[in-house]
């Protein structure tokens, strides 16, 4: 995170930036068969990990011509996100971020799910 990286230089830290992964945007029929599930009222909580994750799900739904449907069906179901910059791009999209754990975790956001839905 550029935060992060500018934070420990301005704490006069060394930092050398590695780059261990990318993420990428998935491509496929289970990408695009999540999509339609959502947009047919299928789903009732979606998940998003990263900004990355909100951006590239609601790409693939504006080129599947789903974007107006999509950006409904989400004001009307269960928004998690694992952090605060997740849940930023989501309320720049104009929704409401429903559930985020006070630690960004998979197992926090997990438990925090199993706390305030029926599942």
């Amino acid at each position: 995170s550029k935060i992060l990286i500018d934070g420990l230089r301005e704490a006069g830290g060394e930092v050398h930036e590695i780059k261990v992964y990318s993420i990428v945007r998935p491509a496929g029929e289970r990408q695009h068969e999540l999509i339609r599930e959502v947009a047919d009222g299928n789903v009732d909580i979606l998940t998003f990990t990263s900004a990355q994750t909100v951006k590239n799900f609601f790409k693939t739904a504006d080129e599947l011509g789903l974007g107006n449907i999509i950006q409904r069906r989400l004001s009307e179901m269960l928004i998690a996100v694992i952090g605060e910059p997740t849940a930023r791009v989501v309320e720049d999209l104009g929704l409401k971020v429903d559930i985020m754990p006070k630690r960004a975790t998979f197992d926090d956001m997990i438990d925090e799910i199993s706390k305030r839905s029926k599942i």
